[in-house]
């Protein structure tokens, strides 16, 4: 089992210009901070007697055979970028509420990030998963 934990981070300038609507027409820059709040995420193998091969645990609980099948985009398109075959159970948990403003979403992903290249036993530096 990889358990990860990923801080949030508040933006104190910048926010919204990570938007196609902004940044297709102007420049963005963005500063921010993490904070003492963080997300939670676990990748572990499930037994094959299973009849999927993805169990997904966010505030939804998905269960799919296919990759195509997952409705979690951030999740379905982090295990195709690292070819992550199943069976696998992702689970993940926050200190605070999602939509909270607080990069939450980033947060999750870094730490997929993270727990699928340890998976894969690749070497994974802080600024590439910045």
């Amino acid at each position: 089992m990889i358990l990860i934990k990923t801080p949030l981070r508040i933006s104190f300038f910048g926010g919204g210009t990570d938007l196609p609507e902004w940044y297709e027409k102007n420049h963005g820059s963005v500063i921010s901070t993490t904070i003492d709040k963080f997300t939670y995420s676990t990748l572990r193998r499930i037994p094959s007697f299973y009849n999927i091969n993805y169990r997904l645990r966010y505030f939804k609980h998905e269960e799919v055979k296919n990759i195509s099948n997952i409705k979690h985009n951030s999740i379905r398109e982090t295990i195709k970028y690292f070819r992550l075959k199943g069976p696998i159970e992702i689970s993940h948990n926050s200190d605070l509420v999602s939509q909270s403003g607080l990069g939450s979403s980033s947060s999750f992903t870094v730490g997929l990030v993270h727990a699928f290249s340890l998976s894969k036993m690749l070497k994974v530096n802080k600024k590439l998963l910045s």
